[in-house]
């Protein structure tokens, strides 16, 4: 198999199965993961059984949570068209078959209540071209990758502040990739905080995959469609920036950013969104098809009706 550099799709089958791809060969290859007897040398690469990082971390959240082993097998409920159920339909399914239903913003209020993520290493002053910032290192408590913080001007509790999270972007940040697509807005950004997550390039898929998806890219496929090529998910950090900003002192916030998921994602830690300010991207021949497919495949939103969007996510949960 494929060494990746992050635990994405990394698709296995126990090898005493058939095809693998039967209801029956799933479930044994669950069964056997379960098992703390198995060995890796049980099973094949590829298969049909995917870990990935999403909404499944939930699932295992809440097999932790009551005390049984860290593993738990996802299904999602299918609507009556085949398309994957909305959370209308799962609160019905929910009700008919006396099913407790939650969402992933109640499990992290809960988690966050209990856990802490982060701790500060150090701060300094450090002068950049964008005038003096004060950087901030957090440490990650659950694999201890480093993170910063990069804060310009004072945090007030009763004060809106710029946020920005941003995934980690080497192309970008050192290179001026004309492909990263928050760097002019940075520098424009002035009072405000980013939250720079390493570990996380390329939003989760790692540098080299990151730079292959490029080439794919040049070669015709989308953004989407390169790192579904690479069998790659586009993944975020939520939990570990929400929890910097707490720490920090931020408690309400301008947004920096085009995607309505966001919003959702950050509600769960307690911060208060009062709305968000557009990644300003003016089209280059560089960028416009990865802007265009942001906006068509990953719902990214350009205008002033990211609110509204936002506004209804925030009923639905």
């Amino acid at each position: 198999g494929v060494t990746l550099c992050t635990d994405v799709v990394i698709a296995i089958i126990l090898i005493t199965t058939t095809t693998g791809v039967s209801a029956r060969d799933r479930v044994t290859t669950v069964l056997a993961l379960a098992s703390k007897d198995s060995k890796s040398e049980y099973f094949n690469l590829p298969g049909h059984i995917f870990p990935l990082n999403w909404h499944t971390e939930a699932s295992v959240d809440l097999a932790v949570l009551v005390g049984l082993e860290p593993l738990a097998i996802l299904c999602e409920i299918a609507d009556d068209d085949g398309s994957m159920a909305g959370l209308p339909k799962l609160r019905e399914f929910a009700q008919a078959e006396k099913l407790k239903i939650i969402s992933a913003a109640d499990l992290i209020k809960y988690r966050r209540k209990r856990e802490r993520l982060v701790e500060l290493a150090a701060a300094a002053l450090i002068p950049t071209m964008w005038g003096p910032f004060k950087a901030y290192c957090y440490r990650s408590l659950l694999d201890g990758i480093e993170h910063t913080a990069m804060v310009k001007g004072e945090i007030s509790d009763d004060q809106d502040i710029l946020v920005r999270v941003q995934s980690e972007c080497l192309t970008g940040y050192v290179f001026g990739s004309a492909r990263c697509d928050s760097m002019k807005q940075i520098e424009a950004s002035g009072r405000g905080v980013l939250i720079y997550l390493r570990g996380h390039e390329g939003r989760g898929i790692g540098l080299g995959h990151k730079l292959r998806a490029y080439n794919l890219q040049d070669d015709g496929h989308d953004r989407v469609e390169a790192n579904e090529e690479l069998y790659l998910l586009i993944l975020g950090n939520t939990g570990i920036g929400a929890q910097i900003l707490g720490d920090l002192g931020v408690h309400t916030m301008s947004l920096m950013t085009n995607n309505p998921a966001k919003y959702v994602g950050l509600k769960g830690y307690g911060l208060a969104i009062s709305g968000r300010v557009p990644l300003l991207n003016p089209k280059t021949k560089e960028n416009k098809r990865y802007l265009e497919t942001k906006q068509e495949k990953l719902g990214h939103i350009y205008g002033s009706d990211i609110n509204a969007t936002c506004n209804t996510a925030y009923q639905e949960i």
